[in-house]
């Protein structure tokens, strides 16, 4: 695929004689959004310690989008998007780098682990990526 193209433009008489010297003309290609985000991993596995500050960070959420880089096809959001209340109001993910740290103080005891769901977005297609957080002792 190419991004750029150059076209050679001739205009000639009846005779075959140039009329105007040769002229190029650049086609730029721009990128179409045909492509959804993908999870790098089918499940982000993450440990936290239990008595973690609170906004310490519990892990990164890694997704990618084969339109081209640096174009707004390209440009990822995230938000937890799980049935379980109790993880968010527990975590939170940044937006636009899909960080994900403690709202509150874990205590092992209380929960084990927590299933997460993360829908992942460009500007056209979402996908959801499946993330299982850890408190240990």
């Amino acid at each position: 695929e190419k991004d750029m193209y150059i076209l050679v433009v001739l205009a000639r008489d009846n005779s075959g004689k140039e009329v105007d010297p040769p002229m190029e003309i650049q086609v730029l290609v721009e990128d179409v959004n045909d492509n959804a985000p993908v999870c790098e991993n089918e499940e982000s596995v993450f440990e936290v310690q239990e008595n973690e500050p609170v906004g310490s960070l519990v892990g990164q959420l890694l997704a990618h989008d084969d339109d081209e880089e640096g174009t707004m096809n390209a440009h990822l959001t995230y938000i937890i998007e799980s049935p379980d209340d109790s993880a968010t109001k527990t975590f939170s993910i940044d937006a636009a780098t899909g960080k994900i740290q403690a709202l509150r103080m874990l205590q092992r005891k209380e929960q084990q682990m927590y299933n997460i769901n993360v829908r992942v977005s460009d500007p056209a297609f979402s996908t959801v990526c499946k993330v299982l957080i850890k408190v240990i002792d």
